[in-house]
């Protein structure tokens, strides 16, 4: 995906102020780390095996469970252990033949003419008698992790309805993480006869929803995984189930965070600013030595605390940390108050002078244009960056939808997509970060949280929090979310703004080295 982002030629920034001679020594110091090389700092219980043409074809992971060693096999899609072979022949005796007689087999090991060898066995669904599931699993790995929810990959169900047997639908999980899945289903008009419909579920999240795909339903059966996708290559964005693994500078940024937030404690209207001093930012005053000693924690000590922030000058302080190591300086407080693209209705127009209700949202936009003027040595205006994130990769469903929260199964309401100014849905932040983070590894978010209180539908754009999606090298998929200088689970930070939408500015990571907040 190729972003193209606007600017104004021969125009100064009010951001920073960039001189020629501080540019060489950042140059010179880029040039002295590309000497020594980037740091080797992949997990060292990892190792990427090479197949014979040279490409990638596993990653293994060796790790020690309760003093026993453990190994997972994590493969690219197109190396994954594919059952067809194995289904193919087992189609007459637990696909089509009657329920009564599946239901007595017991279970079997099946290997193909390549070595791999797969468990067939069956069981009545956990919520529902009424369905019987059917798997094919690959014998590649122990999976056997506690602290990982994890499924072998290639996994492959077929799901029948008790009592007629008919196929209801067919599960398959190409990639190790559970909330990523491939869902196929018999037509079920007459007008479709012929047809299947493909779903692609992301967490709580239909990618695409009711696709049809030229092929009957027991077809499938035996159809292998990669033909799969050359039938559904035009439609579905089969780079979901390869998403990067590499040492990300998301992940990089979010442990530099994690070790230094520790300077910080939580203040309203506090900010640092463009010298690196905490001040206020409704009226830039010096945050007293009071202020600050009454907001630090019993384990903080005031030699170590910098200042006070809150979730606006917490964003600015991370924004601060790639723009002055180049620039020399961090951002303006009153420039990043400027007003942005925002809706001028009878609505906003009693409010705005008063409530300040685009403050957030001009905020991180602002920001964003800040660090974007800092890659691109121009200056950037907000309206013109491309950076507001509109992108709508979902299916819209807008009935609710009913979600596995593990113990039970709870209603949400449908994805709606991107609202203008309002953004997202908080509820399907995960699913969208995912995303984001496999087309766009290198970028992190600025997100503006807003909600339309009981009494008036006017949205307050008041609360900030960062957000820095990432793979690890287990390829299982991490969203570190700060707001106020504090980190926040992703489930507490969902469920606490449930009911919220969030604008998300988009901020490309600096280079290695360029990052000190």
């Amino acid at each position: 995906m190729i972003r193209k982002y606007r600017y104004h030629k021969g125009m100064k920034s009010d951001y920073f102020r960039m001189t020629s001679h501080l540019i060489k020594r950042v140059l010179f110091c880029i040039s002295i780390a590309a000497a020594f090389g980037a740091d080797a700092s992949a997990p060292n219980f990892t190792a990427v095996n090479k197949g014979a043409d040279g490409e990638s074809a596993a990653v293994t992971v060796e790790t020690v469970i309760d003093g026993k060693p453990k190994t997972v096999h994590l493969y690219p899609f197109d190396q994954i252990p594919d059952s067809a072979e194995v289904r193919k022949s087992i189609t007459a005796s637990w696909f089509s033949a009657p329920l009564e007689k599946v239901i007595k087999r017991s279970s079997e090991l099946h290997t193909d003419l390549k070595g791999n060898s797969f468990t067939v066995s069956g069981k009545y669904a956990e919520n529902s008698k009424d369905v019987y599931i059917i798997s094919i699993v690959p014998d590649i790995t122990d999976y056997n992790l506690p602290e990982y929810n994890l499924v072998p990959q290639g996994t492959w169900r077929l799901y029948r309805r008790v009592g007629t047997g008919a196929p209801l639908l067919i599960k398959i999980y190409p990639r190790e993480n559970p909330a990523l899945s491939i869902s196929l289903r018999p037509a079920s008009q007459k007008a479709y006869s012929g047809k299947s419909f493909i779903d692609i579920c992301l967490f709580n999240a239909y990618v695409c929803k009711d696709v049809a795909i030229g092929v009957p339903f027991e077809t499938l059966y035996h159809i292998s995984l990669s033909r799969l996708k050359e039938l559904t290559q035009a439609i579905i964005p089969w780079d979901l189930f390869n998403p990067p693994r590499y040492n990300s500078p998301i992940k990089a940024m979010s442990r530099i965070v994690e070790n230094l937030h520790y300077g910080l404690v939580p203040m309203k209207d506090a900010c640092f600013d463009h010298d690196g001093k905490p001040v206020h930012i409704s009226n830039s005053q010096p945050q007293t030595e009071l202020e600050i000693s009454m907001a630090m924690n019993i384990d903080q000590i005031r030699a170590e605390v910098r200042g006070g922030v809150d979730s606006a000058g917490f964003a600015k302080w991370i924004i601060d940390g790639m723009v002055r190591p180049v620039a020399g300086q961090g951002t303006v407080i009153e420039s990043l108050k400027r007003a942005t693209g925002v809706p001028k209705t009878h609505f906003t127009n009693p409010y705005i002078d008063t409530e300040n209700v685009f403050f957030g949202l001009d905020w991180i936009r602002n920001l964003g244009a800040a660090a974007l003027s800092l890659n691109l040595n121009r200056t950037v205006y907000p309206d013109s960056s491309g950076l507001d994130v509109t992108d709508c990769p979902f299916a819209l469903t807008g009935a609710a939808v009913s979600v596995s929260t593990g113990k039970e199964s709870v209603k949400r309401s449908g994805f709606l997509g991107y609202q203008q100014y309002a953004g997202y849905q908080v509820s399907y932040l995960l699913p969208l970060l995912y995303y984001f983070a496999v087309i766009e590894s290198d970028h992190f978010y600025l997100a503006c949280i807003n909600s339309a209180p009981v009494s008036t539908e006017l949205r307050m754009y008041d609360r900030i929090a960062v957000l820095f999606p990432y793979f690890d090298g287990w390829g299982e998929f991490h969203v570190d979310i700060y707001e106020n200088g504090v980190q926040i689970p992703v489930d507490e930070f969902i469920e606490k703004n449930k009911d919220a939408y969030a604008a998300l500015v988009r901020v490309r990571a600096p280079e290695e080295g360029l990052f000190n907040p």
